[in-house]
């Protein structure tokens, strides 16, 4: 797998994959010991991914009247997988007189029905997607008011977003398919570049870690830390966040695009 040019990350999986098949033949006792252990992986380095400038924030925020402007914005707003905002529902929104959250989210036991702040710039996007979606239904419909499929919003929203407003190329066609010119190549930006833009502007204002972590599903490894912040409150969350929103006033909507 390292010879096929595979990721350290996606090797250390098949590790464990490897490891649970191990612990399984113990238990039927096929085998003694569990030689995953010993199994050195030494794959492709991740490239160290990049997040979105204060003057490309900026950019992205004045596209709040397009679609996929609004959905950018959103995952902007609250550091969310792309996979966790297609599948967040109508009643997963909650708006409060101090500020907004979402409940809900996915992958790990931290991830999932977390309170999710969100940050004041994406309030009204949520609201929209609020008002214009159905109870039970997803938050951020589809044409076909169904959830989206996250490769298709990836591939022929997203990234045809990203070029039209001069970020960068969009490696695939009006079919979706990746262009040969692009083949091999990795983009710059990727939906995971808002998770990781959202992280480094709250961490840049102060944000308390451990919320923070609890917020974009990482566990805090505290557990002093972890006891205390066990079960916070909505409104106690979302205050945390004030910092962020205030750095987003203060020094990214005064950016201009150069």
């Amino acid at each position: 797998m390292a010879d096929d040019g595979l990721s350290q990350s996606m090797l250390e999986k098949e590790r464990t994959l490897i490891s649970k098949l191990y612990r399984t033949a113990i238990g039927w006792r096929v085998v003694d010991s569990n030689l995953a252990s010993v199994l050195k992986v030494e794959g492709r380095k991740s490239p160290e991914r990049e997040i979105f400038t204060d003057e490309q924030v900026t950019l992205i925020l004045s596209q709040k009247n397009t679609p996929t402007g609004q959905m950018v914005i959103a995952l902007l707003a609250c550091g969310v997988r792309i996979y966790e905002l297609l599948h967040f529902k109508h009643e997963d929104f909650h708006r409060t007189e101090s500020g907004a959250y979402l409940i809900g989210g996915c992958k790990t036991e931290a991830g999932r029905n977390r309170i999710i702040p969100i940050l004041d710039f994406g309030i009204p996007v949520f609201e929209h997607a609020y008002a214009t979606s159905v109870e039970n239904g997803p938050l951020f419909p589809n044409g076909k008011g169904g959830f989206w499929n996250e490769k298709n919003w990836r591939n022929r929203k997203f990234y045809p977003f990203l070029e039209e407003i001069g970020i960068q190329p969009n490696p695939y066609d009006e079919n979706g398919k990746r262009k040969p010119e692009f083949a091999g190549k990795l983009a710059t930006y990727t939906p995971y570049t808002t998770r990781h833009t959202y992280a480094s502007l709250c961490d840049r204002a102060g944000v308390n870690k451990d919320i923070l972590k609890r917020a974009v599903a990482h566990t805090p490894k505290s557990k002093t830390l972890d006891e205390v912040y066990l079960h916070p409150k909505a409104t106690q969350m979302i205050e945390a966040f004030d910092k962020a929103n205030q750095l987003v006033n203060d020094e990214v909507l005064t950016t201009t695009k150069a």
